[in-house]
């Protein structure tokens, strides 16, 4: 959340474009409901377990990308978090049915993204 005071320090108001570190903040920020902060940060404090496979393209006349898919989160690791910071019962399940909730939207959109870089790449 280290974008959260490059955003607030304009207090709702609007960020001139002179102050590019706080305009890139604010598009990366997001709020969220208290409610939802435990399982938001369980899924962020666990992007560095996630796995990743590289695909590889070709095309005609030379052209190859090798592009990292991203894997879903490993299971065993969001419940080793839930562990560590003793959440059992209904919290664990809710922690768990967010991360996975987040973790697919995650993929999809990483998808997309792929997609869309490789149209960019091949021009198809």
């Amino acid at each position: 959340m280290m974008d959260a005071p490059l955003v607030a320090k304009y207090q709702g108001r609007t960020i001139p474009d002179t102050d590019w570190e706080a305009l890139d903040a604010q598009s990366r920020y997001v709020a969220v409901e208290p409610w939802l902060i435990t399982p938001w940060r369980c899924w962020n404090e666990l992007a560095g377990e996630r796995l990743h496979t590289q695909d590889v393209f070709g095309g005609g006349m030379g052209a190859v990308r090798g592009i990292p898919r991203p894997q879903e989160l490993p299971y065993r690791a969001v419940q080793e978090w839930c562990d560590r910071n003793r959440l059992y019962g209904e919290n664990r399940e809710f922690v768990i049915a967010c991360v996975r909730i987040l973790d697919a939207h995650f993929i999809r959109l990483s998808t997309i993204q792929i997609k869309q870089e490789l149209k960019t790449i091949f021009g198809k």
